[in-house]
């Protein structure tokens, strides 16, 4: 198990000196626990193991693990870093409705259980089963009482201030080098600032173009089908009778995984009620601690000129991130030129797409011509003929137009894909 530590130090005047640096060094006090664990999903459909199915976990927007289903349906994720959060599982698989089970408390080893459905016109394409879980109030509640063990820490620590005196002018040269590093990280800051300003108007402006490219091939595609209007009825109501079976199927089986995942949600509750107990344990171990660790302050105040170097070093390697930054920021503002160019090519394409259309809609209104002779028979089926032929010369000449430009449009998104 991998552990993050947060440290109790003493503060003097605003500063930090090596005594309370030292202090810091004997009192760990863990209060977020960050494990390695692995957990299995088995998923299925109508009884039978689904392989290949794409399995992720993911917590506030981050994915902490995924992983992938074999020949018996069964993904196992192993997540490098757990805190105890609440997560999402979601299984995605082609042609069948996406499962999510919302709000999992995950352990060591867990297992759970995911049915997918056939996707048919209908259904929903995301199927969100809510897990009931109160793991969030067990968290809060522990960590108020380390919080109040934390405070009683610095109200030891804070005797320590009768030191001062003995370490003032090592402090003054120490805040010095802390202003120059302070310096630094905001021009650091500054230029970053500026990189992701310039690399966040570069993704819009690409996703923009993008957008427009998708809509423009999507709107050629669908006037360039043949229409499909005339389906039989009784096609219709099976596909809807199949639909309705699959949406009653999947939120039977959407509770039975929903009960699975609260059961194991139940467990983590049990161990995230062990832990807050352990954790108070060793806050309150480290306040005692800190307490005794009060008498050695006055030896170690001796050592604060190696802090003040270290503070002027670290103040160096600032200046240096700064430096960083600010060619991060240029080439983020090149990226933007890059993508501008790549947005008004792009809207050139669907503009030429846009006048492929109205050209069609033109040659729509001759067939619709062509189609009222033939409603009144005024055209022998010769003449019929020949009309026809020449109106699809003209839907042909328009869909190889459609087809090179779509063909340039993948051209440009494949060209700035690269950048």
């Amino acid at each position: 198990m991998k552990k993050i530590t947060v440290l109790v130090a003493l503060i003097i005047s605003g500063s930090l000196t090596l005594s309370a640096n030292n202090i810091a060094k004997e009192i760990n006090t863990e209060v977020v626990n960050v494990e390695a664990i692995s957990i299995k999903v088995n998923v299925t459909q109508n009884g039978q193991g689904v392989v290949g199915a794409t399995v992720t976990v993911t917590s506030q927007g981050k994915t902490l693990g995924t992983g992938v289903s074999d020949m018996k349906g069964n993904a196992n994720i192993k997540i490098a870093e757990y805190k105890s959060e609440v997560v999402d599982i979601t299984t995605t698989m082609k042609d069948m409705q996406t499962v999510t089970l919302s709000g999992a408390v995950l352990k060591n080893n867990s297992s759970y259980e995911v049915k997918l459905q056939k996707f048919v016109e209908g259904m929903d394409a995301v199927s969100i089963i809510k897990i009931d879980n109160n793991i969030g109030k067990i968290i809060d509640k522990s960590e108020a009482k380390v919080e109040n063990l934390n405070s009683k820490t610095e109200d030891a620590t804070q005797k320590a201030e009768e030191l001062k005196k003995e370490t003032e002018e090592s402090i003054k040269n120490k805040e010095a080098s802390e202003q120059a590093q302070k310096d630094a990280t905001a021009k650091k800051e500054e230029a970053q600032k500026t990189a992701d300003e310039n690399k966040k108007s570069a993704e819009e402006l690409k996703a923009e173009a993008n957008k427009k490219a998708e809509e423009a091939k999507a709107n050629a595609e669908k006037t360039s089908q043949e229409s499909a209007e005339n389906k039989e009825a009784q096609a219709q109501k099976l596909k809807e009778y199949e639909a309705q079976m699959a949406k009653e199927k999947a939120a039977q089986e959407a509770e039975e995984m929903k009960k699975k995942a609260e059961k194991e949600a139940s467990k983590a509750e049990k161990d995230a009620k062990d832990e807050a107990k352990d954790k108070e344990k060793e806050a309150k171990e480290a306040a005692d601690k800190a307490k005794e660790l009060e008498d050695k302050a006055k030896d170690e105040a001796k050592d604060a000129a190696k802090s003040e170097k270290e503070a002027e070093e670290k103040a160096k390697e600032e200046e240096k991130a700064a430096k960083d930054a600010e060619k991060a920021a240029k080439d983020a503002a090149k990226e933007k030129a890059e993508l501008e160019k790549f947005n008004k090519s792009m809207d050139k394409l669907v503009s030429a797409q846009s006048k492929i259309d109205e050209n069609r809609k033109k040659i729509d209104k001759d067939q619709d011509k062509l189609n009222k002779k033939l409603d009144k028979g005024k055209l022998t089926p010769e003449e019929a003929k020949l009309e026809q032929d020449k109106i699809n010369t003209e839907y042909s000449k328009l869909d190889v137009a459609t087809q090179k430009n779509n063909e340039k449009i993948d051209k440009l998104k494949k060209k700035y894909k690269k950048k």
